[in-house]
């Protein structure tokens, strides 16, 4: 096994994105893995997102991720769905919205030259649990997905984050606090979006 530097180096997020396939299929890799091994640095260097400044005192501000996902709570579950393709839109990636009824629950559809991923989406204000894993990680064994996302505005139960750990199929867990990371470090106008919406 590595040693511990090494393996929480791999473990931070691939900052810059680029917009190739390669760069793209490391970050869905990176976001696949169980959110206790996920760590976020912020990638100072890239000039489009917040100044190194803007970033702290983002930090500074109490549980600014609590304001935005009690705003998220207030959304559609159909405008929920459309913020996360946006998000994956924004960093280059091809989505479908999924159809309700015969999809056995998919919400979007990531697409790369190699296969494709599923997402599902919860704007449940309650913990989304294990039921919900073990649904969305069967539905892409059975369409032969690369992979599984289920985003909540909410956390996951400790069962569900646990059931995670050791799957043959990865199920990237992103809750809302995890989503308030990612959109600040890489699209924070969509941040002000969530926020004046109405």
């Amino acid at each position: 096994m590595a040693d511990d530097n090494n393996y929480r180096e791999f473990q931070k997020p691939p900052w810059p994105i680029s917009h190739d396939e390669q760069s793209l299929v490391v970050f869905l890799n990176w976001l696949l893995q169980p959110p206790k091994f996920r760590t976020f640095a912020y990638p100072f260097k890239q000039e489009s997102l917040m100044t190194k400044e803007q970033w702290v005192a983002s930090l500074l501000k109490p549980l600014p991720h609590r304001k935005f996902c009690d705003k998220l709570a207030t959304y559609s579950p159909k405008d929920f769905e459309r913020l996360v393709a946006d998000f994956f839109r924004y960093l280059g990636y091809k989505v479908e919205i999924g159809e309700k009824g015969a999809d056995g629950g998919i919400d979007l559809i990531i697409r790369i030259s190699e296969g494709f991923y599923i997402v599902q989406c919860k704007r449940w204000k309650n913990k989304v649990g294990v039921t919900v894993v073990r649904e969305v990680h069967s539905v892409s064994t059975k369409f032969l997905a690369k992979g599984a996302f289920i985003f909540t505005v909410s956390e996951f139960t400790d069962q569900a984050l646990y059931y995670t750990d050791d799957l043959n199929l990865p199920v990237g867990l992103i809750d809302g606090k995890e989503l308030f990371n990612l959109m600040s470090q890489i699209d924070p106008t969509a941040i002000d979006d969530v926020m004046r919406h109405e």
